[in-house]
């Protein structure tokens, strides 16, 4: 990360909408993401039969059967990894991270399991508002059961949104 550090968040302090993001999300994946994530890219295609990051960084989405889908979502994307800026501060990623939300919706509109499960490894709160926001509506929507992680803490919400209750 380090060495596209001036340059990502030079970049990303540019961005503030959903539009823009996806708009640019193939020039910032070529420029500061593939590189980012070539380790990780590696390892996935090592050990996983599905890969999440393989086609596309923002994430990738499967129907395992006509009852289940599942969607794998890349909210680490714009993450600065705890690295610290020119003047030592950490930089923290907290309402920072923006999502590749035009592929998730891609695959929602093909997707026909009757159950969807999206797994990610940031919770809400650590997106930015617009990402916060959308993603928001996504799961109030789309999908029945969400699994967060990055928190910590052992915890289990029952959450009802919109027109249907997700987990």
């Amino acid at each position: 990360l380090k060495p596209l550090l001036t340059l990502q968040l030079g970049a990303l302090g540019q961005i503030r909408d959903e539009t823009l993001f996806n708009n640019e999300l193939t020039t910032l994946s070529n420029t500061i993401f593939k590189a980012k994530f070539s380790n990780y890219q590696k390892a996935e295609s090592d050990f996983a039969q599905y890969t999440c990051c393989a086609d596309s960084l923002g994430g990738a989405g499967w129907e395992l059967n006509q009852d289940v889908g599942l969607y794998c979502l890349n909210t680490a994307l714009c993450s600065f990894g705890g690295l610290k800026d020119a003047d030592g501060n950490s930089i923290s990623d907290k309402e920072r991270l923006m999502i590749d939300t035009r592929s998730l919706n891609q695959w929602l509109a093909g997707a026909s399991s009757k159950t969807k499960i999206l797994v990610m490894h940031h919770p809400l709160e650590w997106l930015a508002e617009w990402a916060n926001s959308e993603l928001g509506k996504i799961i109030a929507t789309e999908f029945h059961l969400v699994f967060s992680g990055h928190v910590h803490q052992q915890d289990v919400v029952f959450s009802s949104r919109g027109n249907g209750p997700s987990i």
